[in-house]
């Protein structure tokens, strides 16, 4: 009788994965309906003056990817780790990468002017270490199981 390793990431680690990125992803969806509602930037008290590179004259596409891609890119992949797909590991790093990428992009145009900007990076960071990790575990079970 072999005991058997319990393998991370675990039930727990994905659960929490999944609420966070449900977290991240409400939290952009409504930062962006309003800089879309709103593309002057006054709704959120900002102004196309902060940008130091002007790539938009407004927050109007800013506002749409922050939505669309990072926003309900995030929900969606909330909603794939809590329904345990087999598509999490790559929803996941794909959702963190993306986040790394807004942040980085962000800072260049408009500096670092927030806390927030190094926690969400952090947050896109561990999503993509999450998602190799689950990539890697799907890539074990299938090795094994065709082995069997």
């Amino acid at each position: 009788m072999s005991a058997t390793a319990p393998s991370f990431p675990g039930r727990a680690a994905i659960k929490a994965t999944g609420i966070i990125q449900l977290f991240i992803g409400l939290n952009a969806v409504i930062a962006g309906f309003m800089l879309v509602s709103t593309p002057d930037g006054s709704s959120m008290g900002m102004n196309a003056a902060i940008y130091h590179f002007r790539l938009f004259p407004d927050f109007l596409i800013p506002g749409l990817v922050l939505m669309i891609i990072i926003g309900f890119g995030h929900l969606i992949a909330g909603i794939m780790s809590l329904s345990k797909s087999v598509f999490t590991g790559i929803a996941t790093l794909f959702v963190g990468f993306d986040l790394i990428i807004w942040i980085v992009v962000q800072v260049i145009l408009i500096g670092f002017s927030s806390w927030m900007q190094p926690a969400f990076f952090l947050l896109g960071l561990a999503e993509c270490v999450m998602g190799v990790l689950l990539l890697r575990q799907a890539q074990k079970g299938k090795i094994s199981t065709h082995m069997q």
